[in-house]
């Protein structure tokens, strides 16, 4: 039959094609996949499904969307879509940028990563938030003492030290 069977007599391999003809199959293109053998004609080649995506060439299966990214139906590549600044999705297989939610108090979310903590002699009290810089100093006479603070710290510097703005510790600094 035309097509299903490439001139030197071999069936056309899954993820290709082979027009009658055809010496060498060619790949369905990115964003799709045929998971058939023997097909003849570009049209057998399926367009990736919402939450999947199909990189490259002669894809056969369809592939998860990985953790902070989102695939729409023919994405061709696992960070084709990544979730934006400030930020994230913890789970795989996401089919709309309405899966990112905003990054958390206490963290920043730079972007592709899971949340991030604001450090000791910092804290953050907003949602959203994308870079370090983005965490407020502790105000100075008091310490932050712990990583991912959501309010300025009530932890008083401790007497015969002092405390500038960002101290970790009520005893850093004799």
């Amino acid at each position: 039959s035309a097509g299903m069977v490439k001139a030197d007599r071999e069936i056309c391999p899954h993820g290709h094609y082979c027009p009658m003809g055809t010496s060498n199959p060619i790949g369905c293109p990115s964003g799709t996949y045929s998971p058939y053998t023997a097909q003849n004609s570009i049209g057998t080649c399926i367009t990736c499904s919402e939450g999947k995506y199909c990189s490259g060439t002669g894809n056969y299966q369809m592939t998860s969307c990985p953790q902070h990214h989102w695939c729409p139906a023919g994405t061709n590549g696992a960070r084709s879509n990544p979730c934006p600044p400030g930020k994230y999705v913890e789970l795989g297989g996401q089919i709309s940028s309405a899966a990112c939610v905003a990054c958390l108090a206490g963290h920043y979310c730079p972007g592709n990563v899971s949340p991030i903590v604001c450090p000791a002699g910092t804290y953050n009290s907003a949602q959203g938030i994308d870079n370090v810089y983005s965490c407020t100093p502790c105000n100075a006479g008091f310490a932050c003492v712990s990583s991912g603070m959501t309010a300025q710290s009530t932890t008083q510097c401790s007497a015969g030290y002092y405390c500038p703005a960002g101290t970790e510790s009520a005893t850093q600094y004799p």
